[in-house]
């Protein structure tokens, strides 16, 4: 399982992206294997430390729903998401976790 990584085409961002997430694409057996709710979004599988998903309480193995209100159901999905607000200061994600969902905004 290949881990892809949140960022835009800009070749002077950090690794993990401005946002400091790393993200691997659901598949059933990866939905199965770690009893996850959701069989679609991008599972968070790093969250980079001072980060601004960091700060904003994002953790790994949280699933991304949702960014900025439009519903992504792949790793790619976050991504065009991420690349049309990237002239935006903050990021708005719908996370599932074992408690349920809830939004959580991004500051860059």
């Amino acid at each position: 399982m290949a881990a892809e990584e949140l960022a835009a085409n800009d070749s002077d961002r950090p690794t993990q992206g401005k946002w400091g997430l790393q993200l691997q694409d659901i598949t059933p057996d990866l939905a199965r294997q770690l009893r996850l709710k959701a069989d679609e979004g991008a599972l968070v599988a790093s969250v980079q430390e001072g980060s601004p998903a960091h700060e904003a309480g994002v953790r790994q193995g949280d699933v991304i729903l949702e960014v900025n209100r439009e519903s992504v159901k792949s790793v790619n999905d976050v991504k065009e998401r991420v690349a049309r607000a990237d002239d935006r200061e903050t990021l708005l994600l719908l996370i599932q976790r074992e408690q349920g969902s809830q939004y959580v905004v991004l500051k860059g």
